[in-house]
């Protein structure tokens, strides 16, 4: 019975080693490419947010791998889609700050406003008075500042992200 079930289904198990194949190399490739970063970079913000980054990427992947395995089928993965986008979208409405301060990380992470060790001030105020410290951690959600007192103040990064943050580290010394 086995001789017989394994020509009917050969393209089938063909494209799918073909696929984990191409997968395997794909997240192999992210890997590399993750330890090359880190071992070139000095950016602390960007080394902080590889892990993420590669998570994403290895998703995307998996993803893609198993809707072309699906559409090689004879499967239309045009409902699969459209599912995942409105998935995505009531996701969206539900988690809105949470995205709004995954977004605050990555303008952040562009901009290169502050990094670690920096002594900012935004003009978000907390007791009636602004925001100012030395940053200690830049994550996904909130940035890290402690102050002159000792106290540790956590911002979300939507309110960095669309404050106005001034980097006293960063002044040029002139003459």
């Amino acid at each position: 019975m086995i001789p017989n079930i394994l020509p009917q289904h050969q393209n089938t198990m063909t494209g799918l080693i073909i696929i984990l194949v191409g997968v395997f190399v794909l997240f192999k490739f992210i890997d590399i490419s993750k330890k090359k970063i880190a071992t070139k970079s000095t950016d602390a913000t960007l080394l902080s947010f590889m892990p993420l980054i590669s998570k994403i990427l290895k998703i995307t992947v998996l993803f893609l791998a198993v809707a072309t395995f699906l559409q090689t089928q004879g499967y239309s993965i045009t409902s699969l889609v459209t599912g995942f986008g409105i998935t995505g979208l009531a996701v969206g409405f539900g988690a809105k700050e949470t995205i709004s301060n995954v977004f605050g990380s990555f303008s952040i992470l562009a901009d290169k406003a502050y990094g670690i060790g920096d002594y900012i001030i935004i003009n978000q105020t907390v007791q009636d008075k602004p925001v100012e410290g030395i940053v200690e951690e830049i994550n996904l959600r909130s940035t890290k500042i402690r102050c002159a007192d000792d106290g540790l103040i956590i911002v979300p990064n939507n309110i960095v992200a669309n404050g106005v943050v001034k980097n006293i580290t960063a002044k040029t010394i002139q003459d």
